[in-house]
């Protein structure tokens, strides 16, 4: 699951500390979560933030034994080795709270403002997904990214695992 949480004009990005690039916040879901805890778990423990998808999950109808989740801004299929793939459920947020701190797991937190994007230090994807949250783009229209095909997203660590799958050949 990743977040990207749009504020006063400016989206929220972490240096990684492990991974040494800036990321949006986000990580994988623990066994007995949903998506959207998942997500929101994720960024209040990274950020100090408490954050909902857009759009919300409050229109959709509900149903026993169903749980319907907001469409995602995009979905990525993340290459991670010959043995599997990490598929990412990408959303864009709103602040419902919370104090902006960082954890352990990132050096710095920074809010990036439409001109900082071109950050060399940032990779296309985050570039990319970042501009288009700060144009409010609609969610589920922007298509299937894959990390291998551009320069440095590091998303492995902010997917869902339970897409995995023996290759029988390299990704495209």
């Amino acid at each position: 699951m990743t977040g990207y949480l749009v504020d006063r004009s400016r989206v929220l990005l972490l240096f990684h500390r492990k991974l040494r690039r800036w990321l949006p916040p986000g990580g994988h879901v623990e066994e007995g979560e949903d998506p959207l805890a998942a997500l929101a778990r994720e960024f209040l423990e990274e950020t100090g933030l408490r954050v909902r998808p857009v759009p919300g999950a409050s229109r959709l109808p509900k149903e026993r034994g169903v749980r319907l989740l907001p469409v995602p801004h995009h979905v990525q299929v993340e290459w991670i080795d010959s043995a599997h793939d990490h598929l990412d459920l990408v959303y864009f947020c709103r602040r419902v709270g919370g104090r902006l701190r960082r954890n352990e797991e990132s050096e710095d937190l920074r809010w990036f403002a439409r001109q900082d994007l071109r950050d060399p230090s940032l990779g296309a994807n985050v570039r990319t997904f970042a501009l288009q949250a700060l144009d409010g783009r609609v969610p589920g229209r922007s298509g299937v990214s894959h990390p291998r095909s551009t320069v440095g997203t590091g998303a492995w660590r902010s997917s869902l695992s339970f897409v995995q799958r023996a290759r029988t050949r390299a990704p495209p």
